[in-house]
């Protein structure tokens, strides 16, 4: 049913007030409903239930003007002599119902739904999804759903590792957007702090002369209760979140205008009391409690307003998400463990991988992916946002790392129209992950600028919980923690924290290296660990003093430094491990291996003005000092630092101008470690 705009909608408990729900109309009347599991015509006893239920909604509910009583029959009407149909006996019950509002001084409409009426309206196109779901019960299912997130963690593989999991404050995003209970908690908790604050104000004395802007404070913080204590009471009900955050300024501002007013009433007290105007700090005792509870409430407000002005607002109310970070930040991860745990808490989720989509029309590939016998997006989507509402949480759909598709430039064509579809639908959100590196070239720039369709999140890995994932990294590999602070920026990226810990596993070390400040020595480790690994014979079998990945690794850095940028195409990086690769088939390839062990990965880097499908070393700074190793064995060597600058152009030119400056920084950065390690001197 359509209502005007402004409207909310309740869903009630037990007992219920004689309403199972309701909508409550911008002019405060309300339409109710009540249902009853009657499966023949009611008897007396049924009746009587009915009429209880009446008498109660009236008397609850004075704004009441419908009243719609649901039975999943139709009423019968044989009119035969001697005694009322069912229909007969609504008649009768309804005029009774009828009078009883009207000596309360109410008009109230009594409204039938059974089974012809309730059919009518599920058969209507926009109500499809709805009667699938509900109809069609083996088509959805809390179980179907955990079976197919199964599956896509699955085919993650080791990208996902429950038992390295951190918790993250980005994923509270996740609640904003399902606005499941931990939300809704989150928001009553910072409401109850503030109201417990106001309280106190109110209770100081009231002769003081800016107890009217006080008074202010008090009558906004009140409206804010009012508002965000509805809000948070069901994903249904919707906010005016501009409103809200007007409301906190106007607060802000009252607050400040009280402080001012407290600062000049003790710059008087102090002239009365010393004679001259205060030099230092002086503050009253009389004052000191109003000081504290607005300050109090200022930080309270503060709070709040984190969840009414931010991402956590916008995806409570608009749940479509961009969800980017760079290559090995954990997006993955993130989006397995979420999906996991909203379904093993009956949260409808579905979880697809983008490396299952070709191009193709996306909605068909997804209703074909979840096994749904429905032919349009409509309909599968109908059939989510009745999930949703039946379990009264939204449903979430996670499309993770659509840059891993067979063919990635057709997301561009279709991601606008799925997102725009999707917003019709108030029970469904999605999450559509992509590596930030492929974020301009996929995603059209329109839509990554239209904040009223999509919000755009960025992981950032361990940072700000890097305490936290070291401990569990290292007692879960059983590697005993470092006693320095683990500085370099690497240790924040998920990813190579994990193949850091396994590659110290298979090579048998237990105590983390004491020299790991120096950044070399990190990433030699990191690569003597894949040699070994790839070293066996279930890999590409060689010995492993030939030390292949290495050679392989100094190959692809010195073609980079050459062609003097940090990616290369995927012709370049096959001809340059050529004479490397002894193996048969690309499954089997010293390529093939080097990708699987994350040391070099699929890209996108902008070339000759055009978007190019390139292959770069994984992690950044591991090129910038791979390529100044090249630069330093090929030429300065066993010479001086300062003679080879001087006489190597290729040197020299790292530094020629500012623009030189900037495309080369992490080169430069990397040389300025490697040369005082290396010689003793410093770059400078």
């Amino acid at each position: 049913q359509v209502f005007p705009e402004g409207s909310l909608f309740i869903r009630k408990g037990t007992p219920d007030a004689g309403a199972e729900c309701f909508w409550r109309l911008p002019n405060d009347a309300e339409h109710c409903w009540q249902a009853k599991f009657f499966l023949s015509s009611p008897d007396s006893n049924q009746w009587s239930q009915i009429d209880d239920s009446v008498k109660t909604v009236l008397a609850k509910h004075p704004n009441i003007t419908k009243y719609t009583i649901c039975l999943p029959m139709d009423r019968p009407d044989a009119r035969e002599e001697g005694k009322k149909s069912c229909l007969q006996k609504w008649d009768d019950h309804v005029a009774s119902w009828q009078k009883l509002a009207k000596e309360k001084g109410m008009v109230v409409e009594f409204l039938y739904w059974g089974e012809s009426e309730i059919f009518q309206m599920l058969s209507k196109e926009e109500h499809r999804g709805r009667y699938l779901f509900w109809f069609n019960r083996d088509i959805l299912t809390n179980m179907s759903m955990s079976h197919q997130i199964d599956d896509a963690i699955s085919n993650v593989g080791p990208r996902y590792t429950p038992e390295l999991n951190v918790e993250l404050e980005i994923a509270e995003l996740f609640d904003a957007m399902g606005r499941n209970d931990k939300y809704h908690a989150k928001i009553r908790e910072l409401l109850g702090k503030l109201q417990r604050r106001v309280k106190s104000l109110a209770r100081n004395k009231q002769d003081v002369p800016f107890y009217e802007t006080v008074s202010n404070i008090i009558k906004k913080c009140q409206k804010l209760f009012s508002l965000l204590f509805e809000f948070s009471k069901s994903p249904e009900c919707i906010v005016d979140m501009q409103n809200l955050k007007s409301i906190c300024s106007e607060v802000n501002d009252l607050i400040w205008e009280c402080h001012g007013s407290i600062h000049d009433l003790e710059e008087k007290e102090y002239e009365e009391k010393f004679g001259h105007k205060r030099k230092g700090d002086y503050y009253s005792s009389e004052y000191s409690s109003w000081n504290y509870n607005l300050r109090m409430i200022r930080e309270a407000i503060g709070n709040l307003r984190c969840y009414v002005d931010g991402s956590f607002a916008r995806l409570s109310i608009l749940p479509n998400m961009i969800l980017c970070g760079d290559a090995g930040t954990g997006k993955t991860h993130l989006l397995c463990d979420i999906a996991l745990n909203r379904i093993n808490n009956n949260m409808p989720t579905v979880l697809l991988l983008g490396q299952h989509f070709r191009n193709a029309n996306p909605w068909k590939q997804i209703i074909d992916q979840l096994q749904f016998h429905c032919e349009t997006a409509d309909e599968m989507l109908g059939i989510l946002d009745a999930a949703g509402e039946a379990s009264h949480v939204r449903t979430l759909i996670f499309l993770d790392a659509i840059n891993e598709s067979y063919d990635k430039e057709f997301w561009t064509d279709h991601l606008t129209g799925i997102f725009s579809s999707i917003r019709r639908y108030k029970w469904v959100g999605i999450v559509v992950s992509i590596r930030q590196s492929y974020l301009n070239y996929i995603i059209p720039a329109h839509l990554l600028n239209d904040s009223d369709l999509v919000s755009v999140a960025f992981h950032q890995g361990f940072k700000g919980v890097e305490y936290e994932a070291f401990q569990k990294f290292f007692t879960y590999y059983k590697i005993d923690y470092p006693s320095v602070p683990l500085l370099n920026p690497e240790f924040l990226n998920p990813l190579f924290l994990k193949l850091l810990c396994e590659g110290l596993c298979n090579l048998k070390i237990k105590q983390f290296p004491r020299d790991f400040h120096n950044i070399t020595k990190i990433y030699e480790t990191f690569v003597n660990s894949i040699d070994k690994k790839l070293s066996r014979k279930k890999y590409l079998d060689y010995n492993l003093n030939e030390r292949i990945v290495w050679k392989s690794v100094n190959l692809l850095a010195g073609v980079m430094a050459t062609k003097k940028r940090q990616y290369l195409t995927e012709k370049e990086v096959e001809f340059a491990l050529e004479d490397l690769d002894k193996s048969t088939g690309y499954h089997n390839s010293l390529y093939s291996h080097l990708k699987s062990e994350h040391l070099i990965c699929e890209d996108m880097a902008y070339h000759k003005e055009l978007y190019i499908d390139v292959i770069r070393f994984a992690y950044e700074r591991f090129t910038d000092h791979l390529i100044a190793k090249f630069l330093i064995d090929k030429y300065i060597g066993l010479s001086s630092p300062n003679e080879s600058f001087r006489k190597a152009s290729n040197l020299t030119s790292l530094f020629s101008d500012e623009q030189s400056l900037y495309y080369n920084r992490g080169v430069i950065e990397a040389l300025s470690i490697q040369i005082p390690e290396r010689y003793g001197v410093d770059l400078h």
